[in-house]
């Protein structure tokens, strides 16, 4: 795993970023949940 560590790949940057976005979104969708319960 360490030669690959320096070596990252294009498409490899580009999911990371794709997940981190859906998680983001999913981190709002929960909190965003919580809140309409806590209010209802």
């Amino acid at each position: 795993m360490e030669g690959k560590a320096g070596m990252k790949t294009i498409s490899d940057q580009k999911l990371e970023v794709v997940v981190l976005q859906g998680f983001c979104f999913f981190c709002q969708l929960c909190n965003q949940m919580e809140i309409e319960d806590l209010t209802s």
